[in-house]
């Protein structure tokens, strides 16, 4: 029986993250070569991925944070004086 306690619980297909499954019906509804290595590797990312603690979400605003931090350094010029921080995650 499923309570209100286990709706901060992953979704989980068998022992995979939900969104690594979009990966295996792509790979049941379009079995050639190369979709198994796509699957594959997709699969080892998302494994990787788990192992590190993150989530798919989670990665992608990580990977976002860091670019724009590369492309644009840390200093904000756009903002006033008194207001003016550094870019911090979140």
């Amino acid at each position: 029986m499923a309570h209100w306690r286990y709706t901060q619980k992953p979704v989980r297909f068998f022992f995979l993250d939900f969104r690594a499954s979009f990966l295996c019906l792509l790979l049941v509804m379009h079995c050639r070569l190369w979709t198994c290595g796509v699957c594959g590797m997709g699969l080892a990312l998302f494994w990787l991925l788990e192992r590190k603690g993150l989530t798919a979400p989670m990665a992608l605003s990580r990977l976002r944070h860091n670019l724009v931090v590369f492309i644009a350094g840390k200093r904000r010029p756009g903002c006033a004086f008194p207001k003016r921080q550094r870019f911090g995650e979140g």
